[in-house]
């Protein structure tokens, strides 16, 4: 094993090793499955985050882009965990949740109620002062 894990996993990966590649799959995919089956997820998903992010990870080696200033797990799991709360936030807005829907429409009710009375308060406010401005330029016009 190298001087440091990161060393040994960065350096298998890249080279390759069964071994490492096992290792990874082992200690890692565990807590991804866990994250993205708790968030809305199938094992499915989890399989398909995680190679995203060692296909990530891997390209990044191969490019002598990645340089680690965190453990590997930390590093591996972020990709993973961004990646899925990305596809998540794509999958609800693909998904055409329309105002007809019962819980938007009467969300949509009472925000518009709101906004419908504090815009009608700021609208007579706003005619009042606009009215005693007119009076002042009137009187200066006046003199």
């Amino acid at each position: 094993m190298a001087k440091h894990l990161n060393e040994w996993y960065t350096e298998g990966l890249l080279q390759q090793k069964p071994e490492v590649v096992r290792s990874i799959f082992a200690e890692f995919l565990p807590p991804v499955i866990a994250f993205v089956r708790a968030n809305a997820g199938t094992q499915e998903d989890a399989k398909d985050v995680f190679m995203y992010a060692l296909e990530i990870v891997y390209r990044k080696l191969k490019a002598g882009e990645l340089e680690l200033s965190a453990l590997f797990s930390t590093y591996l799991q972020a990709i993973c965990r961004r990646h899925w709360l990305k596809s998540l936030r794509r999958n609800k807005f693909d998904a055409g949740v329309t105002p007809d829907d019962p819980v938007v429409s009467n969300t949509m009710g009472k925000e518009q109620d709101t906004a419908f009375s504090e815009n009608s308060e700021r609208k007579v406010l706003f005619a009042a002062k606009f009215q005693e401005n007119t009076n002042v330029i009137n009187k200066l016009g006046t003199l």
